[in-house]
């Protein structure tokens, strides 16, 4: 489309704000925007699942706006100099290791898209935790029908088989782990269920963008 077209293209994402990013067009065939489509372009999944890397390279040092698959030291080695984290818009803390001390990013100025505090999030509740085995037992033995994103090795025991719970074994690798994402979550929430668990991902550089959007999509409303 953009070689066909042969002028630069701005468009935003196929997704009402806050919502979950679509990665998959049946994703957008099943969302509000479905009935205000004239056209729709199916080139397939896509590849790397969550949304970009931003980077202000008009401040010093230059400043990831949103975590992508481009992760803050990854930036650093192509820069050839450290970049900052942006902390405003509601984000987590990040690791000191993806900052360095004294440049964090006023909060106000929101230059980015998927900075809001509430964002990239299911229907269904999410909570992403480190005892999360506990916590998928703890809902089902309530009666709640259940999500559960996991890594499959569970430190506690596992939550004994229930038609209520619906478990999905994520990949390890965080580049893989960011294009199964989104689509497991929509899975789940075209299944109805009332919560989605998450096993809490590592605290590494590659894994800092899928903690940002853990972060933001389990905030209230």
């Amino acid at each position: 489309m953009l070689r066909a077209a042969d002028v630069p293209i701005a468009a935003p994402s196929a997704n009402r704000s806050g919502e979950l990013s679509p990665t998959r067009a049946e994703h957008v065939l099943a969302s509000a925007l479905a009935d205000r489509l004239d056209l729709l372009l199916d080139a397939g999944p896509t590849p790397g699942g969550i949304e970009s890397t931003v980077i202000d390279l008009t401040v010093r040092p230059a400043c990831v706006l949103r975590l992508g698959l481009l992760s803050p030291s990854r930036l650093s080695d192509l820069l050839g100099a450290p970049v900052c984290v942006a902390r405003g818009g509601g984000g987590p803390a990040k690791p000191d290791t993806a900052a360095p001390a004294g440049s964090t990013e006023p909060a106000a100025a929101e230059r980015s898209p998927g900075r809001m505090s509430r964002h990239y999030a299911p229907r269904a509740r999410l909570e992403h935790r480190a005892d999360a085995a506990q916590r998928v037992a703890e809902l089902l033995a309530a009666g709640r029908r259940v999500g559960w994103l996991t890594f499959g090795v569970d430190a506690a025991p596992r939550p004994p088989a229930d038609s209520r719970l619906r478990r999905i074994v994520m990949p390890a690798d965080a580049g893989a782990y960011s294009a199964r994402f989104y689509a497991a979550l929509h899975e789940l929430d075209g299944e109805g269920v009332e919560y989605i668990i998450v096993d809490e991902p590592p605290a590494k550089d590659s894994w800092l963008a899928i903690r940002d959007r853990l972060e933001r999509a389990s905030r209230t409303p």
